[in-house]
C-alpha cells in the first residue's frame, strides 16, 4: 500500500496509528481501539515469532522499545475471503496493554451502523509507498480523501470482477491523483475523527492515475463482531 501526495504527519496528531511489523519491517498499517487491541485488514498477512507492534511512533527510525508490542493472538473474521476480500477485518490482541498518553490514544469507532454520505471529506494515513514502487517511508504520511457514490463504485469494481457490498466504503483515488496505494493496507479511514473504514483493496499499481477508487472495510458494519471479540479477551 503506500500513499500518494500525501502531506508529512504533524507530530502526534494520529497517535492511534500502528505500524505491523514482521521481524522489523512494517507490513501494515494498523490503529488502537482498546488498550490492548489493534484493528487491521484480515488481508495483512501477519503470524507468528516475528510478529510485532510499534505504537507511539511517526518515524519507524526512532522506535524506542518501550513502543514495541508483541502480540497475543490474531482474531481473522470468520467470515473474511481472500478470494472477494469481503470482511476483510482484523484485531490484534497486545500481550501487554499499552499506557495511554498523548502519544499513543486510542482511535474513535462508530457508535452505530451508518451509511456515510458522497463527498464525505476523510483522511487515510500510514508508511507505505510514496510511488507505486518504491519502498515504505520512515515517516507517517496523510492524504485526503472523498468518499465516493457507491453505485458508481459497484459498476467500476463490476468490470475487475469484484462485488462490493454494504459492507464496503469507496473513497479517494477516483479521478484525482490522492488515497492509499500500495502498502497501508489496514490502516484507518478517518471521517470527521471516526476511525469509519479500513484500508482493505484497490486496482493494483493503480497509485498515480487511480481510476478506481479505493475500497475500505465498513467499520460500522461489524460493531457486534468487534465487541464480542473484545469482550471474550477481558
Amino acid at each position: 500500500s503506500g500513499i500518494i501526495n500525501g502531506k508529512k504527519a504533524q507530530g502526534n496528531s494520529l497517535s492511534y496509528m500502528a505500524s505491523i511489523q514482521m521481524n522489523g519491517k512494517h507490513k501494515c498499517g494498523g490503529f488502537l481501539v482498546k488498550n490492548n487491541f489493534v484493528m487491521t485488514a484480515a488481508h495483512c498477512n501477519v503470524s507468528g515469532k516475528g510478529l510485532t507492534v510499534v505504537l507511539g511512533s511517526h518515524n519507524l527510525n526512532e522506535v524506542q522499545d518501550s513502543q514495541r508490542f508483541s502480540v497475543a493472538s490474531i482474531t481473522r473474521h470468520n467470515k473474511y475471503s481472500r478470494k472477494s476480500l469481503q470482511n476483510d477485518i482484523m484485531l490484534l490482541q497486545l500481550k501487554t496493554p499499552v499506557k495511554l498518553n498523548k502519544k499513543m490514544k486510542l482511535a474513535t469507532l462508530p457508535k452505530k451502523e451508518k451509511l456515510l454520505k458522497k463527498g464525505t471529506k476523510c483522511i487515510v494515513a500510514g508508511w507505505g509507498a510514496t510511488k507505486t514502487e518504491k519502498p515504505s517511508t520512515t515517516n507517517l504520511q496523510v492524504v485526503d480523501v472523498t468518499v465516493v457514490d457507491k453505485e458508481e463504485c459497484k459498476n467500476i469494481w463490476n468490470k475487475f470482477e469484484k462485488e462490493i457490498t454494504a459492507n464496503m466504503i469507496c473513497a479517494g483515488g477516483y479521478n484525482t491523483d490522492n488515497g492509499a496505494c500500495q502498502g497501508d493496507s489496514g490502516g484507518p479511514l478517518m471521517c470527521n475523527g471516526v476511525a469509519t473504514g479500513i484500508v482493505s483493496f484497490n486496482r493494483h499499481g493503480n497509485c498515480l492515475y487511480p481510476d478506481v477508487p479505493n475500497v475500505y472495510t465498513s467499520v460500522s458494519s461489524y460493531l457486534p463482531w468487534i465487541k464480542k471479540i473484545l469482550k471474550k479477551a477481558n
